[in-house]
This record gives C-alpha cells, sequence and structure tokens, in this order.
C-alpha cells in the first residue's frame, strides 16, 4: 500500500508542462534520419480538472496513512482500505480517460485532458486547394535541387513575424508558401542541408524558426526543437538563451505544436526523447526528470504508432515500437508489454532491415 500512497503522492505534487499537408514526400540522404524528410505533412498547457482530482485522491490517501507516525503501528481499518480500493479505482479510470483523450499525438493533450484549444496550436489562414500546393511544392522543389534555396528564398524576411510579405499577409496562397518555404530555409541555415556549408548561419535559423514556431507553423517548430534537442552544437548560446529554466517544459511544447500542426517528422523525435530520456546533455539530470502527468511511456507509444502509420518504411519508428512493446516496466500502473505485438515488431524490423539493405 505504501508503494502506492508514495506514487500517488508524486503524482498529486508533479508540476505540469507546460499545417497542413506540406511538401513532397520524397526523401533525401540517411533512411530513418528525420531530417531528411522533405516535405512531410506540414503555451505551456494549464492544468485541467483531473490535476486537481489527482490532489484529492493523494489526500485520501494520505489520510489512510494516519494521523502522523503512528499510521504504520496502528494499521488500517476495513473501511479505510475499502476507501483506498475506491480511490485507485477512480484514479485508473481518471488515467484511462487522460489517455483516450490523446487524438493527434501531442502531450499537452494528455495533460490539458479533454480542455484543449486545438486552433491556438495550429497554424490558421492559410487554406488553398491542391493545386496550388503542388505549384508551391513544385516552385520549392526545383529551388532545391538546383541549389538555389536561398538564392530564390533568403532574401524573405522570414524572421519577422509583422512582415506582410510572409507571416502577417492575409493571403492564404502567400500564407501557406511562407510556412512551407521558412521550414526548408530554417532547416538549410542550421543543419547545411540544401546548402554551402560557408551558407549556414545558425543565429538566423534560430531567428526563423522562433518566429514560424510563436505562428504555428509546424515545420519551423520542428526545426527549432531540433535545434533545441542538439543545442550549442548547433546554434551556440541557444541553451542558455531559450533553454535555460524550463528545457523539458520548452521542448515538449516545441514539438507538439509541429505534431498539431500534421508535421510527421515530429513523431518520431518526440518518441525518441521519451524512450530516452531527454537529449543527451539532459539524460539523468533534474532538467528532464520525468512527470507523471506526461505519461511518456503511453505517449513514445502513440508517437511511434503515428509515425509508422504515416511512414511503414521508418526503421527509427519500427525499432521504437519494438522495444515498446518489449518493456516489461510499471509505470505508475501504466504498462506496454505486449508479447504478441512484440514478436510482430521483431518480424517487422527483420523484413524492413533486408528491404533498406537491398
Amino acid at each position: 500500500m505504501n508503494r502506492t500512497v508514495t506514487a500517488l503522492l508524486l503524482l498529486a505534487c508533479s508540476s505540469t508542462a507546460l499545417a497542413e499537408s506540406c511538401l513532397q514526400t520524397d526523401k533525401k540522404g540517411v533512411a530513418g534520419d528525420s531530417r531528411y524528410y522533405d516535405y512531410g505533412r506540414c503555451s505551456r498547457g494549464a492544468s485541467g480538472p483531473n490535476t486537481d482530482s489527482l490532489g484529492v485522491i493523494a489526500k485520501q490517501l494520505q489520510g489512510l496513512m494516519g494521523q502522523g507516525d503512528n499510521a504504520a503501528e496502528r494499521g488500517y481499518t476495513d473501511a479505510e482500505r475499502a476507501a483506498g480500493r475506491q480511490s485507485l479505482a477512480r484514479f485508473k479510470d481518471e488515467q484511462d480517460a487522460r489517455r483516450a483523450s490523446v487524438k493527434l499525438g501531442a502531450t499537452m493533450e494528455l495533460i490539458q485532458s479533454g480542455d484543449l484549444v486545438y486552433s491556438r496550436f495550429q497554424y490558421q489562414r492559410a487554406d488553398i486547394g491542391e493545386d496550388q500546393r503542388q505549384a508551391i511544392r513544385n516552385e520549392l522543389g526545383r529551388a532545391i535541387e538546383s541549389g538555389k534555396l536561398l538564392d530564390t528564398y533568403g532574401a524573405l524576411p522570414f524572421e519577422d513575424r509583422k512582415s506582410l510579405a510572409t507571416w502577417a499577409s492575409t493571403d492564404p496562397a502567400t500564407r501557406w508558401k511562407t510556412c512551407e518555404v521558412a521550414t526548408q530555409v530554417s532547416r538549410a541555415l542550421a543543419y547545411g542541408d540544401f546548402i554551402e556549408p560557408q551558407q549556414k548561419n545558425p543565429a538566423r535559423a534560430l531567428a526563423i524558426a522562433r518566429a514560424g514556431y510563436q505562428e504555428r507553423c509546424g515545420g519551423t517548430a520542428y526545426w527549432l526543437g531540433r535545434i533545441y534537442e542538439d543545442g550549442d552544437a548547433v546554434v551556440p548560446g541557444v541553451s542558455r538563451s531559450d533553454l535555460r529554466e524550463f528545457p523539458k517544459e520548452t521542448i515538449i511544447e516545441v514539438f507538439d505544436v509541429a505534431i498539431l500542426n500534421g508535421y510527421v517528422p515530429a513523431y518520431e523525435r518526440m518518441a525518441e526523447l521519451y524512450r530516452l530520456g531527454g537529449p543527451p546533455r539532459y539524460r539523468g539530470k533534474s532538467d528532464w526528470s520525468p512527470s507523471p502527468l506526461e505519461d511518456g511511456m503511453f505517449m513514445s507509444k502513440f508517437q511511434y504508432t503515428e509515425c509508422l502509420k504515416a511512414d511503414p518504411a521508418n526503421l527509427a519508428c519500427a525499432q521504437g515500437l519494438r522495444t515498446v512493446y518489449g518493456n516489461t516496466k510499471v509505470s505508475f500502473g501504466y504498462k506496454t508489454y505486449d508479447a504478441a505485438l512484440l514478436a510482430y515488431y521483431e518480424d517487422y524490423v527483420r523484413k524492413l532491415e533486408g528491404l533498406l539493405a537491398k
């Protein structure tokens, strides 16, 4: 009983953390590296009512422990034990309801548990027809293939949210194009993809990714998340400037925006961060302590599943599901181990590795 009580008290005391289909699906570079998804489908949340219910349960269970330190000595009455069982049953039902509220795979869905206003985190006023989208895809694709990405688009003020030429435009086609192009420009300037090494400009990449994220463009949110994940190795000083106080919550929320806008590579990245316990520089440190309200085991399973659904050839996500279903750990009453699914994904990974090797 004491272990259960301790777990629930931890739950009660834990702090809460907290567009579009984008361009062509061709991939460049190393298979399985989400940085090479060319064009997949392209704040901190307030706590919901279930957060309060965790506190109620914890108080009830704390009461079962008695008045002060004499509780362990006096034991429990039948009525107290019955109350404890009822509280645990209510707790389980509430956690099941929280998990059922997750529709798109963002952590804030789980934390806000049905109270999330999705439109606040999604790119707006960029609804255009598929013909227009394809024309923009083709134009951007030609610029990339010819090595003229920055020559074609580099002068546009993507870091300025007030610019009528980009984010502040009221023309849906301009807004859609702005999100698409800014995604690839921020990626190129940060990581050197599509451009010459001397053309990299990490500081501007960060500025563009920040602006796009603030405008709720899923692709730029993704690349901001990648910059935050990689830290000073990509943009010197970013860990201190952007991640000094709440690195975990900040990174999760940025990838959440990418997920809520349908930017598929964000599923893999966020699932990997949950599975591995954060970026290498944060693992095992208080900056990335697990929070029960995030339900990391559930979220990684959900995100890997969505990733593989969108891209059945994604080896990293197939391997992730194999790991998830082979995990025998139990986290706050939740487990992912499933012998049948473990066998299925072991076979899936083996076959996929064979196909990729060819």
